[in-house]
C-alpha cells in the first residue's frame, strides 16, 4: 500500500473522530433532552434495587429492572431475586418512580397471566393477576411491558415495595443505575494520528 491511501485513510479517521466528539460535548445530557440530544444517547438503562431505604434494615439486592428505549416506547424488564431460603415470605409488590409524562399502557404485557396497572395516585405499576386480584412477585420471576410515547431519561427516582422481609411492614428498596458506557470517538483520533504519523516516517525514510 502507498502512503497517500493510508495518508488519506488517517485525515478521514482523524476529522470523523474530530466531528464526533465535537457533536458529544456539544449533546445535551440532562434528564428528558431534546430529540437531538435523545438521539445521542445510549438506547437502555439499568437499575439494580438493593439500596434500602428503611433505616434500620440492611442493603439487600432484591431485583434488576431495563429500561430500553424502541420504537418510540419504552420496554420495561423487572426481574425479582433475593435469597429465597431466607426469605420465604417475601414478595415485590409495587415500582414507584417519578415522571413528567402522561403515561400510557401498550395493549400488551407479557407474562403468565400477569398484568401491569397504573397506580391510580402517585407515578408507578402495581401488578394483577388475569382474575383481577392483586399479584405479588416471589425470587425468580421476571416480567415486561411497555410505555408509549416514552424514552428512559423520562424517569427517575425508581423505587420498588418488598412485602415480607421478615417483617409486617412493606420495604423500599432504591434503584440504583449501573454505569452507561457512551462512545468514544478519541479512539478514531488515535488511530487517524497514528496512521499520519507511519505515513509521514515511510516519507521521511524514501528520501534519506
Amino acid at each position: 500500500m502507498t502512503t497517500k491511501p493510508i495518508c488519506a485513510y488517517g485525515l478521514a479517521l482523524l476529522l470523523t473522530g474530530a466531528l464526533c466528539s465535537a457533536a458529544a460535548w456539544a449533546q445535551p445530557r440532562r434528564a428528558g433532552a431534546d430529540a437531538a440530544g435523545v438521539a445521542a444517547m445510549p438506547t437502555s438503562i439499568t437499575y439494580t434495587f438493593s439500596h434500602s431505604t428503611t433505616a434500620d434494615f440492611p442493603d439487600v439486592g432484591v431485583a434488576t429492572l431495563k429500561i430500553e428505549n424502541i420504537n418510540g416506547a419504552t420496554r420495561w424488564t423487572l426481574k425479582t431475586d433475593w435469597d429465597s431460603d431466607k426469605y420465604r415470605s417475601a414478595a415485590l409488590k409495587e415500582l414507584d418512580f417519578s415522571t413528567t409524562k402522561t403515561l400510557t399502557l401498550a395493549p400488551q404485557a407479557s407474562g403468565e397471566g400477569v398484568r401491569v396497572l397504573l397506580r391510580s395516585v402517585g407515578a408507578g405499576v402495581t401488578f394483577a393477576r388475569a382474575n383481577g386480584s392483586d399479584y405479588h412477585f416471589v425470587s425468580g420471576e421476571q416480567l415486561s411491558w411497555e410505555f408509549k410515547n416514552t424514552v428512559w431519561s423520562d424517569f427517575s427516582g425508581l423505587d420498588v415495595h418488598v412485602v415480607a422481609l421478615d417483617r409486617a411492614q412493606p420495604l423500599h428498596f432504591g434503584g440504583v443505575a449501573e454505569p452507561i458506557e457512551e462512545p468514544h470517538p478519541y479512539v478514531m483520533l488515535m488511530i487517524g494520528l497514528g496512521l499520519l504519523g507511519f505515513t509521514a516516517r515511510r516519507s521521511s525514510k524514501r528520501f534519506e
